[in-house]
């Protein structure tokens, strides 16, 4: 073969692998209920292209797969706080890993602020806003309670 043939011919390997590639995705994807397709199919866009779509697919079916994690044994404004951290429009994979880091630093508990002056009570809120979300108001509220010598 010529250099020029073995080129065409490397590329059309290529390009006929690509199909193939999206096939395992295309798979997963019809795999898991038509609601999560949904999911899926806003947070992975075909535009990627066939192999940015298929990692991104692939990415969030296992994520699907991993299970959402359950919020049911916090309390309400617990539950919504962490929904509010955590918007599904940011597709399966991150919405999961943001739910698990959130549940968790509640898990772990908020410092309490009950017994702070008003005065530092304010200056808290000012430097650590709850719209932060559990994890890192939990970490910003330790620290700032640290420094102020609570």
């Amino acid at each position: 073969m010529h250099a020029a043939q073995k080129l065409i011919a490397s590329a059309l390997l290529c390009f006929a692998g690509v199909p193939v590639l999206a096939q395992p995705a295309a798979q997963a994807l019809r795999e898991v209920s038509q609601e999560q397709q949904d999911w899926v199919n806003r947070s992975c866009p075909r535009s990627l292209g066939p192999s940015l779509w298929s990692s991104c697919v692939t990415r969030e079916v296992r994520a699907l797969r991993e299970g959402i994690p359950d919020l049911s044994k916090l309390d309400e404004s617990s539950i919504n706080w962490v929904n509010q951290s955590c918007p599904v429009s940011l597709g399966p994979a991150l919405t999961r890993s943001c739910l698990l880091r959130e549940q968790n630093a509640i898990n772990a508990g908020i410092p309490p602020v009950e017994h702070l002056s008003k005065e530092n009570l304010d200056w808290l809120k000012q430097s650590c806003p709850q719209s932060l979300g559990p994890h890192l108001y939990r970490a910003c509220a330790t620290r700032e309670l640290r420094a102020i010598g609570q």
